[in-house]
């Protein structure tokens, strides 16, 4: 009996909570007796939006990440929250800053080919964005309202508006090109966001989230004057 004593006692420190986590449970700094462990992001709400509409949409999109028909990367590792993390609004602030919000599409005008000193369009089609995690128990919802865009015409300028630009015979965004050329340009999306926390209000995030847009390619060409009779 004395020969199996070491390793039933072995035996029995491998079946403890504190064994099997492989570290020591620690209280609350709370001092409530609870500690707040579990955190996941819910990928079948992490994009759902509203169409514009105002009214929030029950049915789940065809892809967890899918935004005005584009899907969007991602491949974002989930954030590491330490054992024995207590949730706080600072905590939640930081969660909703490193959202991923979408880049909207850039619309041009004449599509794909312009020429050289006449007046390109630009425009986009921004719509609010909305989704919700769960941090620490606790049910996050976030609205991202889109602000002002830069568009990058891709001859190394730029100009940044608070409207969206139409297409023609609307001509509230333009850009000329003074070269010929084989150009990537695109628009960033400055967003402002807002959260709520279970419910309970919503609150400003207290600075602006940009999302930097896909690219569109445009080519810039140099029309030849020809003489008609």
């Amino acid at each position: 009996m004395k020969r199996w004593a070491p390793m039933i006692g072995v035996l029995i420190v491998m079946l403890t909570p504190q064994f099997a986590q492989g570290v020591e449970v620690e209280g609350n700094p709370r001092g409530n007796g609870i500690v707040l462990r579990d955190h996941q992001i819910k990928p079948e709400k992490r994009h759902h939006f509203d169409g514009g509409s105002g009214q929030r949409t029950l049915e789940e999109p065809k892809h967890p990440c899918t935004y005005n028909g584009l899907i969007l990367a991602c491949n974002i590792p989930e954030p590491s929250v330490p054992l024995g993390t207590v949730f706080t609004p600072g905590l939640a602030r930081q969660a909703v800053a490193n959202i991923p919000l979408p880049g909207l599409e850039l619309h041009v005008q004449p599509d794909g080919e312009t020429l050289v000193n006449v007046p390109t369009i630009f425009w986009v089609d921004p719509q609010p964005f909305e989704t919700s995690i769960e941090l620490l128990g606790r049910e996050i919802e976030v609205e991202a309202t889109p602000e002002s865009f830069t568009w990058v015409h891709g001859d190394g300028t730029t100009q940044t508006t608070t409207h969206p630009g139409q297409p023609y015979p609307r001509e509230d965004i333009t850009h000329r090109y003074f070269h010929p050329a084989e150009l990537a340009a695109r628009v960033d999306t400055t967003y402002s966001v807002r959260f709520s926390i279970d419910g309970d209000g919503w609150t400003d995030l207290g600075e602006v989230l940009i999302a930097t847009g896909p690219t569109t390619a445009i080519d810039v060409h140099e029309a030849a004057p020809v003489l008609v009779r």
